[in-house]
C-alpha cells in the first residue's frame, strides 16, 4: 500500500479530531432575584449563545467539554456481541447539533443541593455507548467525584434524547461516546440563595405541604392556562407526563426545578418554562414552623 496515501488519507481525520478535541461547552449561571442568564460556548469558533429566562435560581456554574476517546477499555456494551467503535468518519450526533446539546444540558443540570451546601466541586466524566439506533446505553461513570454530583450526571444523560448514529463506511455503528462535566462553586455564588435554604432539612413529607395561592384548583387552573402544547410536539403526536421537582423554600421561593421523569426535549422545556411562571407558594410547615420542602408537579401532555 502507498504510503503517502495512507498518510494523506490520515491527515484529513486527524484534522477532523483535534477539531474534535477542541469542542467546549461552559454554562454560567449568573441568577438574581428577577433573572438567570447562562451562557454558552461550544468553540473558539462558534458565537457564545446567551439564553435567559425568569425564574429565581440560585448560581453556579457547570462546565462541561464533550470530547471522544479511543483508548478506554473495560467497557461492556449491552450486546456484547456488537463492535463498539472509539474512532469512526462521523461522531455521534445530539438532535440539533451541539448549540442544542448545549441548550439542553443548560435547561436540565441542577447543582445538587447536598452538595452545594457541602462546598463539594469537581470533574465528573461519564461514559455511555450509542447505539447503531441512536439509542444510549451502559451508562458507567469513569471518574467519580461524589454520590450527588455522578448521580446529576447520569440523570441529565438519561434525559438525553436519542442521537444520530455514528457512521463508519457509511453505516451507522456503535459508539462509545465520554462526557466529562465539572462542577465548580465559588463563595459568590450562593450569595443570591437563602441561608436558611442552605442550611435547612429539605423535607419531602410535612404536616402542611406547600400550596400554591388559592389551594390545588388555583394552581390547576393556572397550568391550564399557562401550558402551551408545542406544535412540533403535537405534529409529531408526542404526549405523555413530565415530572418535574423543585424546591419550595421556607418564604414560598422556588428554587433548583429539574426534570425528574422526562418524555421529550420540547415537552421537558415547555413543562420548566411552566414551572419557572409560578407564583411564591404558601411555604410547608412542620411542628408549626415553615420548612424547605421538596415539591413534585406532574405536568401531562394529551393530544
Amino acid at each position: 500500500m502507498n504510503q503517502n496515501c495512507c498518510k494523506k488519507g490520515l491527515t484529513g481525520e486527524v484534522k477532523r479530531l483535534a477539531i474534535a478535541s477542541l469542542l467546549s461547552l461552559v454554562i454560567g449561571l449568573n441568577a438574581g432575584h428577577n433573572s438567570t442568564a447562562a451562557i454558552v460556548r461550544l468553540s473558539p469558533n462558534i458565537q457564545p449563545v446567551q439564553v435567559k429566562s425568569n425564574f429565581n435560581l440560585p448560581a453556579c456554574r457547570t462546565e462541561a467539554k464533550p470530547y471522544w476517546v479511543n483508548n478506554i477499555t473495560n467497557f461492556t456494551a449491552l450486546d456484547s456481541t456488537e463492535k463498539i467503535f472509539t474512532f469512526v468518519e462521523q461522531m455521534p450526533v445530539f438532535p440539533g447539533g451541539e448549540v442544542a446539546q448545549g441548550k439542553f444540558i443548560k435547561m436540565n443540570l441542577r447543582y445538587p443541593v447536598e452538595a452545594m451546601k457541602a462546598g463539594v466541586t469537581g470533574l465528573v466524566v461519564a461514559q455511555f455507548v450509542v447505539n447503531k439506533k441512536g439509542k444510549i446505553h451502559d451508562i458507567t461513570i469513569v471518574k467519580s467525584v461524589s454520590p450527588e454530583l455522578n448521580g446529576e450526571v447520569i440523570r441529565i444523560i438519561r434525559l438525553m434524547p436519542d442521537f444520530e448514529p455514528a457512521l463508519q463506511s457509511g453505516k451507522p455503528v456503535s459508539f462509545r461516546y465520554t462526557l466529562p462535566v465539572r462542577f465548580s462553586l465559588s463563595s459568590s455564588d450562593l450569595s443570591d440563595v437563602p441561608l436558611d435554604t442552605l442550611k435547612s432539612r429539605i423535607f419531602s413529607q410535612a404536616e402542611n405541604p406547600p400550596q400554591f395561592p388559592g389551594g390545588e384548583s388555583a394552581l390547576q387552573d393556572f397550568m391550564r392556562k399557562k401550558l402551551s402544547y408545542p406544535k412540533e410536539a403535537k405534529r409529531s403526536k408526542i404526549e405523555g407526563l413530565v415530572v418535574v421537582q423543585f424546591l419550595v423554600d421556607t418564604n414560598g421561593k422556588l428554587f433548583y426545578p429539574k426534570v425528574t421523569k422526562s418524555v421529550n426535549p420540547v415537552l421537558d422545556a415547555e413543562a420548566m418554562r411552566l414551572v419557572k411562571s409560578l407564583p411564591p407558594f404558601t411555604p410547608a410547615r412542620q411542628n408549626n414552623q415553615p420548612v424547605v420542602f421538596r415539591y413534585t408537579l406532574p405536568v401531562r401532555f394529551d393530544r
